[in-house]
């Protein structure tokens, strides 16, 4: 289960990388991490602790909320007309 976790956590991480057109250097520097911590946490090889995940969601522009999820800040649900 904490495999899976850790996939999830990895993959979301890349995905919203990926969208936001930034390399794992780049990335890394905004979340003060090493780029082989970075490409670990995306492969889900790494157990990072909270403090390197909340550097990297806050880089990205997440919040991670207290279940582990990810979610964009409310001002853009906002933005969206659904009042969430």
């Amino acid at each position: 289960m904490v495999d899976e976790h850790l996939r999830l956590l990895g993959e979301g991480i890349r995905e919203r990388r990926s969208a936001l057109g930034l390399t794992q250097a780049d990335l890394a520097e905004l979340a003060e991490m090493s780029e082989r911590t970075l490409r670990d946490i995306e492969r889900g090889a790494a157990s990072p602790s909270i403090g390197s995940v909340e550097r990297a969601c806050a880089a990205l522009g997440l919040r991670l909320t207290a279940a582990g999820d990810f979610s964009l800040p409310a001002v853009q649900a906002s933005q969206r007309g659904d009042g969430s």
